[in-house]
């Protein structure tokens, strides 16, 4: 388990910063550069309240698809048969909680 994040939160302009770029990055993510969405998905996770290694890890990201820029999605013809599980990733977030009471 990682070490919970003790940096300071940011006022109210870092916070709208860290949303604006989960948004963008989130739609790119989805469309084009699917192995991103790990890496946004830690850092959505404290978007509501982002601290200075929140706004680190997103500069970070956006660092990256600046280096990188040119992600391309290819599709290759496959006999491979999908089987899909409806909740794969039950549980595995650090604050997860079950869904269901009892």
């Amino acid at each position: 388990m990682t070490d919970p994040d003790t940096s300071p939160l940011l006022d109210k302009e870092g916070k709208r910063f860290v949303q604006s770029a989960v948004g963008s990055m989130l739609y790119y993510s989805r469309a084009i550069d699917h192995p991103l969405l790990v890496a946004l998905n830690e850092i959505a996770l404290d978007q509501s309240n982002p601290t200075q290694k929140t706004k680190q890890k997103g500069k970070q990201l956006l660092d990256y698809l600046t280096t990188c820029p040119d992600a391309i999605i290819r599709y290759h013809a496959s006999d491979m048969i999908v089987n899909v599980e409806s909740d794969a990733a039950y549980l595995v977030l650090p604050v997860a909680r079950s869904r269901v009471g009892g």
